[in-house]
């Protein structure tokens, strides 16, 4: 026992480990697809993939994995308790079809309900990021308390949605755990009858209900984590579709260090209020050590270079990645 016990401690372990790890590999280019939605304006995008990622490490790091990892030994188990005895097998197996036949009734009767309630807190997620944005124009408009009651009504609706899920996983997982207690005993007595009758020893009879109730745990395990397997479900298909729908971004060919040359291109200053320039020069120079300064005077001048093209050392920032040009910008 204290062996087993430790075994799972360190399987735990690497389980919360590997969900760090995939969080860590993946919240870059989660953080980039979200900004690249925010900036296309893509509506029901906002914040809602990093909920996603966060919700396939909660999965990964819990005690759900376990249940898929340990049912291939399900057979293995079966297989030596038909070795003890066939009526044991024959028992064990129906037993096992059992279990595994309210998985599946759990799957069916949630699958709806949670499709729901991930459907509506989504949307209530996006109404509370968008009436955060426009808190100014709700409040100057009038419209906060409109705007309350719709946010009200959709998160009723993810509430009734997820209630209605919780019960019927509960009482299904309840009533699995039931009969893994019933099966139990009645292994448990098989195998006396069949001891009385020495056609088994006593020692398998034990061996018997040890083995049954390990080969039955993953399958309850498995009911008894089936909202979080959908819940992770659902996001990691939200997740994998919103990854397709923005490419990553190419590796580019990392350019020298700038020198300090800076060449601006249709360079011009305008007045506020003047629509044509008031001055303008067609190519702007600035070689290293001379050094260049904007002007204001009292907050009227500016200078508008966004029309022109701009070149440091020679290069376009274009061609530059990103943090690169950053970096050597700042």
């Amino acid at each position: 026992m204290p062996i087993t016990e430790l075994m799972e401690y360190l399987r735990a372990r690497m389980m919360v480990r590997i969900g760090r790890r995939t969080e860590e590999q993946l919240r870059g280019r989660v953080f980039d697809v979200v900004a690249a939605h925010a900036l296309k304006k893509t509506p029901g995008v906002g914040g809602q993939p990093i909920n996603d990622l966060a919700t396939i490490r909660q999965y990964l790091s819990s005690t759900g994995p376990f249940a898929f990892i340990d049912m291939p030994w399900v057979p293995v188990y079966l297989l030596v308790i038909f070795a003890m005895h066939w009526v044991l097998g024959l028992a064990s197996l129906g037993a096992a079809i059992a279990i595994f036949a309210l998985a599946v009734m759990s799957e069916r009767s949630t699958r709806a309900p949670v499709a729901e309630a991930t459907k509506a807190t989504v949307k209530a997620s996006i109404m509370m990021d968008e009436g955060r944005r426009n808190a100014e124009a709700l409040h100057s408009l009038g419209m906060r308390g409109a705007l309350r009651d719709r946010w009200s009504t959709v998160h009723q609706a993810a509430l009734d949605a997820q209630t209605k899920a919780n019960d019927a996983g509960g009482g299904l997982g309840a009533i699995s755990r039931v009969l893994r207690l019933m099966i139990q005993s009645g292994i448990l007595a098989l195998g006396a009858y069949l001891a009385i009758k020495q056609e088994i020893s006593s020692g398998s009879m034990i061996a018997a209900s040890i083995i049954m109730s390990r080969a039955l745990a993953p399958v309850e395990t498995a009911v008894a984590n089936w909202q979080q397997f959908l819940s992770f479900r659902k996001a990691r298909e939200r997740l994998t579709q919103l990854l397709k729908s923005v490419p990553p971004a190419p590796n580019r060919m990392p350019l020298p260090a700038p020198r300090g040359k800076l060449d601006v291109e249709q360079l011009y200053i305008q007045l506020p209020g003047v629509r044509e320039a008031a001055a303008q020069r067609h190519l702007v120079q600035c070689r290293p050590r001379r050094g260049h300064r904007r002007h204001r005077a009292h907050g009227r001048w500016k200078v508008d270079i966004g029309a022109g093209t701009r070149r440091h050392s020679g290069a376009d920032p274009r061609r530059h990645p990103s943090r690169q040009c950053h970096a050597r910008s700042a």
